[in-house]
Order: C-alpha cells, then structure tokens, then sequence
C-alpha cells in the first residue's frame, strides 16, 4: 500500500510539472519576427492593368467554322474581362491545317516578336491526322511550348 502511495504522489507532481511547463511556454503576444517596413509582397511592382494575349494553333484556335465569338481566344478574352483582366492586344497565329512544324514555321516568320503577358497552345490535332509520329509531335510541341513560355 506504501508503494502505491508513492507512486501515486510521483504521477501527480509529474502531471503538475508538465502542466506548468506548458503554462510558461505560452505567451500572450506573439513574438514578431518579421522586422518593420515593407513586406516582399508591397514591394513588388503593380501588375499592369491591361495585358497582351498571343493565341498560337491551328483550326481549333480559330474557331473553323463557328461565329467569331465563339472562339477559344474571343471566348477567353471574355471570360477575363469578367475577372477585371483587360485584353489590351490580342495576336492570333493560327491556319485550319497547320501541325506542330507548321506553326514553328510560321511564327519564326511573324514579326509581332515576345512579350506577351499570356500565351494559350492549341496544336497537334493535324500531327495526329496526318500520320506524323509522336516522337516528331513531342519535339515539335516542346519547342513550341518553351518559346511561348519565353
């Protein structure tokens, strides 16, 4: 009986002492360890307040056969404004036919150059069509997708 009052009154210090060791790790106020001034965020420039949109591909890009407005560019253009985003230029690049190697080809020739703040990649549906292999489309659309993302 001894021994169970002793290990009884040893259970209840320990409890004790983890919970005062809990209660002074807690502090009221946070401590802060951001220093003063600008955050990273505030110090960045503002975004502009209107964009530039280049819309490489091929007949899905443009919309054969279907209203203008019912292109993807048009479509997307819309679905910005609706978001407060500004289409400010919008650069279509695209030919009812064209493959991967085609659309290298022709923008290598457009004089519009770089700079654009968004770039949507529709291309590969004639790859398929007209028999070129994977590996050719798989080159193609990686050098397609680097320059638009340059």
């Amino acid at each position: 009986m001894l021994l169970t009052k002793k290990y009884n009154a040893a259970f209840y210090v320990m409890i004790f002492l983890l919970f005062a060791m809990l209660y002074s790790s807690c502090t009221k106020d946070p401590v802060d360890t951001v220093p003063p001034g600008p955050t990273p965020v505030d110090s960045l420039p503002a975004p502009p307040t209107t964009y530039k949109y280049r819309a490489p591909g091929d007949s899905y890009t443009i919309g054969q056969s279907v209203p203008i407005d019912q292109r993807f560019p048009v479509q997307a253009t819309l679905l910005l404004a609706t978001q407060q985003v500004t289409i400010q230029q919008l650069s279509v690049v695209a030919t009812t036919g064209w493959t991967t190697w085609n659309l290298i080809a022709a923008l290598n020739n457009n004089n519009s150059g770089n700079g654009f703040d968004l770039v949507t990649l529709l291309i590969g549906v004639n790859n398929q069509f007209q028999g070129r292999s994977k590996e050719e489309y798989w080159l193609e659309f990686t050098t397609l997708l680097n320059r638009s993302i340059a």
